[in-house]
């Protein structure tokens, strides 16, 4: 594995030389209704399913803003094939259970042609399964941990080799700090995410002085802030999500810590803490992900970035925050959108083999997004953003073009052979 993991780093390098350098509000709603395996819905419609968690710990409903924008700028452009997209939008209210009764229901009641998730990795897991087996396409477009490799899966969002690898190596880079103290969320995501930030941090010298796992919706971290302070770091990376996130950064700006920088390829890019926490609480710390709101915003901001920034706040002026995970979502459907195109119809295997030719792409707000065919993985822009004193965010950093190599280092091709698990980078495999 080490050889891999060698091969990754190595790229990332080179890269880098050349280059130098908890929710927000929602319209949308919807019940689980209708799709399949494969077809479009009766009519005029193609019913397509989204599932997010609108409700409970992890809810960040500003993701189903983004769904319905992205439906809605499809519609009216004339849609796909000649037809209108019916949404079908569930609220899986943080509840695993719920997620695998969802999942059945848009396969096999509303024969769903796609059905894109935005909840947790964990949930993700719970679920994926019931898409393999009934040959259903599942899309899972927000940042995760990494190693998913299946025919019936494709995952869209940043893998770690794209976010934990260059911010690691920005902070080394910059001389931030060199001891790091990993806190992440006791479920799939924050263990295997923790496990790659040990695995940077080893091939960068650095050192990893702690790791700590926290249950999904703890609320008091005055232990984990004492275990900090007396572990030496001067850099905590953090994996937590949902409500403990939040609970985590307004004890710690509480605790007046000095001298320790925040870091992360979760938080802020997902729930927004930055406009939560009072300023200058989060200032100084450095976040990395694939769009941020004041991408479309700050000077030099690029015109995809900022048509989609005023689109969506044309659209939902209430919203709190546009995160990372709603820029994903969007960008998702239209990869999806453009592989249907391709294949001309919307029947599973044939869009799946549309995506296999690695010619699906979308000039996103975040940069231009392609899907590598071997991996159903995500080619993508990186930006490494600070927090600054009055909250606003400030990008230091943008890493174009960052390759999904960790499964074709371990010779995956789902195009060839379908493994239908999840790879680690401590073994080769489930990183349940």
């Amino acid at each position: 594995m080490r050889k891999h993991m060698k091969k990754i780093f190595a790229a990332f390098a080179a890269a880098t030389m050349i280059l130098g350098l908890a929710g927000c509000g929602s319209g949308g709603s919807g019940s689980s209704g209708a799709s399949g395996s494969g077809g479009a819905g009766g009519g005029d419609t193609i019913k397509v399913g989204f599932m997010s968690d609108q409700s409970g710990d992890n809810a960040i409903t500003c993701n189903v803003a983004a769904f319905q924008l992205a439906v809605d700028e499809i519609n009216e452009a004339g849609g796909v094939l000649g037809k209108q997209i019916e949404p079908i939008i569930v609220d899986g209210q943080s509840d695993t259970q719920r997620y695998q009764n969802l999942a059945k229901e848009l396969i096999l009641e509303d024969e769903c042609a796609v059905v894109f998730q935005d909840g947790t990795s964990a949930n993700r897991e719970a679920i994926r399964s019931t898409f393999e087996q009934n040959k259903a396409l599942l899309i899972y477009p927000t940042f995760y941990e990494g190693g998913v490799a299946s025919r019936y899966c494709l995952c869209t969002g940043t893998g770690p080799e794209q976010s934990i690898l260059p911010l690691m190596q920005y902070l080394k880079d910059n001389s931030i700090g060199n001891k790091v103290y990993i806190l992440a969320a006791d479920y799939n995501y924050g263990q295997i995410s923790a496990q790659w930030v040990q695995e940077y941090c080893d091939q960068l010298g650095m050192e990893v002085v702690g790791t700590e796992f926290s249950p999904l919706g703890t609320s008091q971290f005055s232990s984990s802030i004492s275990k900090i302070q007396d572990s030496g770091a001067d850099i905590v990376y953090t994996l937590l999500v949902g409500s403990a996130q939040t609970s985590f950064f307004d004890q710690w700006v509480n605790a007046k810590v000095d001298g320790v920088t925040l870091a992360s390829t979760c938080n802020i890019v997902y729930s927004h803490e930055q406009t939560i926490v009072d300023a200058p609480g989060l200032s100084g710390m450095i976040s990395a992900g694939n769009f941020f709101e004041d991408m479309g915003t700050e000077d030099g901001a690029t015109d995809a970035a900022k048509k989609f920034v005023e689109d969506f706040r044309a659209k939902y002026p209430n919203e709190a925050y546009i995160t990372n995970q709603a820029e994903g979502v969007y960008t998702a459907v239209y990869l999806w959108k453009a592989a249907v195109e391709a294949a001309g119809t919307t029947e599973t295997e044939a869009v799946i083999d549309a995506f296999d030719t690695d010619e699906i792409s979308f000039a996103a707000p975040s940069g231009e997004v392609s899907v590598d065919g071997a991996t159903h993985q995500a080619k993508l822009t990186l930006t490494i953003m600070e927090v600054q004193d009055d909250h606003s965010l400030k990008t230091l950093q943008t890493c174009p073009d960052i390759e999904p190599t960790y499964l074709k280092d371990l010779g995956i091709d789902v195009r060839v052979d379908d493994p239908q698990t999840q790879y680690s980078p401590l073994e080769n495999g489930t990183g349940n």
